[in-house]
């Protein structure tokens, strides 16, 4: 539904510019690479209410069990959800800069090809190459800045899992090292039980974060298209009939030559 709505969106507006002006804006990015990250972006966008109520459940499951030592993993957790609301705007502006460095390749080579002839006539080819190369380097330059936010964002979803367990039961193992509450087989099998609820959602929440923040970017840059005010295409306008002042019917003009 979004796709389609999208789509139908940028394609009125295309028609309503002139070519020059489309051409420029490269609409074909547009219906393909922002409406896609949009698409896919915003399917998992009940993750990020569903996974906080699955993170309280599951804390609040676990201070039952270990009491004070449950503070660990909530600050870890916190720190966790905050990185990745940082990480993710940064990932938002970097994939902006990549979309927009392959909207200029592709601007610049759907030029070339129109005038692909004229080019190798006057002896431009190799230039012609030069360029596409460097834009297609500088585009692979920012889509490996923007990989390498996305792979810190995998790693800050996967911290908690690796820090929460040891540091809460060696605080609990430390606290209550003594009486009922030493630390069992039995309450370490539950609690491995809790971590594990805590863990996988909190992954699904950093990963549907980020991917929410990259998706309201392509939206960005849809709405600047369609709010672009360029060059009105007249060859698609028509008058009524209603907003024509003069008609002339049969007439015979003639002038005097000077």
């Amino acid at each position: 539904m979004i796709r389609t709505q999208l789509i139908a969106l940028i394609y009125r507006k295309t028609l309503s510019l002139d070519l020059a002006c489309v051409e420029n804006r490269a609409p074909a990015t547009l219906t393909s690479t922002d409406v896609e990250r949009i698409s896919a972006r915003l399917a998992n966008i009940y993750d990020v209410w569903g996974c906080v109520v699955e993170v309280d459940t599951a804390v609040w499951l676990l201070w039952r069990e270990l009491y004070f030592p449950t503070l660990a993993p909530v600050v870890i957790t916190s720190t966790c959800v905050l990185l990745a609301r940082v990480i993710g705007g940064l990932a938002g502006v970097r994939q902006r800069a990549w979309i927009g460095a392959v909207q200029r390749r592709i601007a610049a080579t759907s030029s070339a090809l129109r005038y692909l002839k004229h080019l190798k006539l006057s002896g431009l080819a190799d230039v012609l190459v030069s360029s596409l190369k460097g834009l297609r380097n500088s585009q692979v330059k920012t889509l490996i800045r923007w990989r390498r936010l996305q792979v810190l964002m995998v790693a800050v979803g996967f911290v908690n899992s690796a820090l929460s367990p040891v540091i809460s039961r060696s605080s609990y193992a430390v606290a209550f090292n003594q009486g009922s509450d030493i630390l069992d087989v039995e309450k370490a099998f539950a609690v491995s039980a809790i971590f594990f609820l805590i863990g996988a959602p909190l992954n699904r929440l950093s990963e549907a974060a980020g991917g929410l923040l990259m998706g309201v970017a392509c939206i960005d840059r849809i709405r600047e298209f369609l709010v672009f005010q360029g060059e009105p295409n007249w060859e698609k306008d028509s008058i009524s009939p209603s907003e024509i002042a003069i008609i002339f019917s049969k007439a015979v003009c003639s002038g005097k030559k000077k």
